[in-house]
């Protein structure tokens, strides 16, 4: 039997759910959206690729999004981010979205897309800020005490 993330995002949730901080949830959510978004950039093995971007779209379902950081649902959120404490001082934020920058950093970084690829990883960015902005709308709507 294999396990695929991309059908069955909460199988990462029932492992992760182990962590004992709300800084090990972040880390460990961080890693894996950065890994898929990697994984999603190999245009040249197009199941991984596939894989990876479906994976991507689940984890950033609105349901999923709350799962990130059970221990702080919004901080964990706003907390996912790309790096380092040094990347953060150098570019003068600290809330960007670590998945929003690693695909927009493989549009403009990676000379060798072909349309496909581009119009395949824009599609992908567009709907996950979709997701993100549906997971803010319902936490304005209803209010999140965590």
């Amino acid at each position: 039997m294999q396990l695929d993330i991309a059908d069955r995002p909460f199988l990462f949730f029932l492992l992760h759910s182990q962590s004992k901080s709300a800084a090990a949830d972040l880390e460990d959510t961080r890693n894996l959206l950065t890994g898929l978004c990697s994984m999603a950039s190999l245009f040249s093995l197009p199941e991984l690729s596939s894989a990876a971007s479906k994976a991507l779209l689940q984890l950033h379902r609105p349901e999923y999004i709350a799962r990130w950081c059970t221990l702080n649902v919004l901080n964990g959120f706003w907390d996912i981010r790309y790096g380092t404490l040094i990347w953060n001082t150098l570019t003068n934020t600290n809330r960007s979205s670590a998945v929003n920058i690693c695909l927009a950093n493989v549009l403009i970084d990676r000379k060798d897309l072909r349309i496909g690829d581009i119009h395949h990883f824009i599609a992908l960015l567009k709907q996950i800020l979709i997701y993100r902005n549906a997971f803010l709308a319902r936490i304005h709507k209803v209010g999140w005490a965590a």
